[in-house]
């Protein structure tokens, strides 16, 4: 989150929903038999302690923060007598997104995002042909990537699996592995509005993606979250 354009409401909600997700994924890894942990990458929400964010913040911004991690103090998200796992992401681009693994995780239409122009929210990037030959060495499938497929999309056009297709061989891995590997800075989102060459069609030289959105789209839009405590929602209805 922005922490200097903040409000109040939206960090309070961010810091319960970030609380309930730590929490739920503790307590998921400990009935597994192992010690509870947190990745600090996207693995777990990009998940980083104030104290290591701590130095970068100005004295205000930092009270800030602290102010609703103490005003929130207990609060966490419960369904159905469980501890909800839930997620977040920077901005869905006008709708949340399913996840199959998460049965509450209802797409809902997102009036903040709904309202931004597109050059606020929409983004694009070339892989050029370089990169897209080390892309294939490091997933064995040879040393030219020859077509990117995505075969499983979630409602509304998100990539969920990806096939890559190369000289040698074929690989299938979840869209947001796939961010990874090209930089999750510039593939900011697996909501993909169109790509070229077409998906299927053989790549002769750099392969161009646009998309809309930051993020994987599921769970609590921070953008929204912003735009809805403009207009005085409180922490609950935000989450609700």
């Amino acid at each position: 989150i922005p922490l200097l354009r903040a409000h109040p409401a939206e960090l309070e909600a961010q810091a319960i929903a970030a609380r309930s997700f730590a929490l739920a994924r503790c307590e998921e890894r400990g009935r597994s038999g192992r010690s509870p942990f947190l990745w600090d990458d996207t693995r777990d929400q990009v998940y980083v302690s104030a104290g290591e964010r701590g130095a970068q913040l100005e004295e205000e911004t930092r009270e800030r923060l602290r102010a609703a991690v103490v005003n929130t103090k207990g609060e966490i998200l419960m369904r159905r007598g469980r501890l909800f796992d839930s997620r977040y992401h920077a901005a869905c681009g006008g709708r949340t997104s399913t996840h199959p693994s998460l049965p509450a995780s209802t797409a809902v239409t997102c009036p903040g995002c709904t309202g931004e122009t597109p050059s606020e929210l929409e983004w694009s990037f070339t892989a050029n042909r370089d990169e897209l030959s080390e892309l294939a060495v490091k997933l064995g499938i040879g040393d030219r990537l020859v077509m990117v497929d995505p075969s499983l999309e979630y409602p509304g056009g998100r990539w969920q699996e990806v096939r890559l297709i190369g000289n040698r061989g074929s690989r299938t891995m979840p869209a947001g592995a796939l961010r990874g590997l090209l930089g999750a800075e510039r593939f900011a989102s697996n909501h993909v509005l169109k790509t070229w060459p077409h998906p299927g069609d053989p790549i002769t030289s750099g392969f161009r993606i646009d998309g809309r959105g930051r993020g994987h789209g599921v769970g609590m839009c921070q953008e929204g979250a912003h735009r809805l405590a403009e207009r005085g929602w409180s922490r609950a209805r935000i989450l609700e």
